[in-house]
């Protein structure tokens, strides 16, 4: 027994003489910074970018709203839609809703393009995904927005 806590006190020791000795040296050590050989994606910043351009081809837009019908009733939606910009994508909502439901209002709009690192659920979407979102963005061939109801 007590060789065995010689042994530990010994190590003990000589790692807080090595301490002192090279105090600089660990410093050092512990200042320096590694670059990461991935770039992080950005998602704020590129949403924000991508808010404001006018794209030369049609993207798909996520929109989360809440729409407020004539009974003062609060309903809240998501929904996709294809635009070549978020302005003209909530134009084609407003519009939509106006001839769906005339004398609701739409409020609390949130809008987010969909990408080639966009995650949901904390997984990025697949090929069967992008072709589900296909599908169901409006305008489609039946002319039906397909709205998601949240409670």
């Amino acid at each position: 027994m007590l060789n065995k806590e010689n042994k530990t006190a010994d190590i003990k020791k000589y790692q807080q003489e090595y301490r002192k000795k090279n105090k600089e040296k660990i410093k050092l050590y512990n200042k320096k910074k590694y670059k990461r050989k991935t770039k992080i994606f950005d998602e704020k910043a590129f949403q924000k970018k991508c808010l404001n351009t006018s794209f030369n081809y049609s993207q798909y837009w996520l929109m989360s709203y809440t729409e407020i019908r004539q009974n003062k009733e609060k309903l809240k939606f998501k929904t996709i839609i294809q635009a070549r910009s978020s302005i003209s994508a909530i134009d084609i909502l407003q519009k939509k809703t106006d001839s769906d439901n005339p004398n609701s209002k739409i409020n609390n709009l949130k809008i987010k393009m969909l990408h080639k690192e966009f995650k949901l659920n904390r997984k990025k979407l697949s090929l069967v995904n992008w072709m589900d979102i296909k599908n169901c963005s409006f305008p489609n061939e039946v002319n039906i927005l397909f709205k998601k109801h949240e409670y």
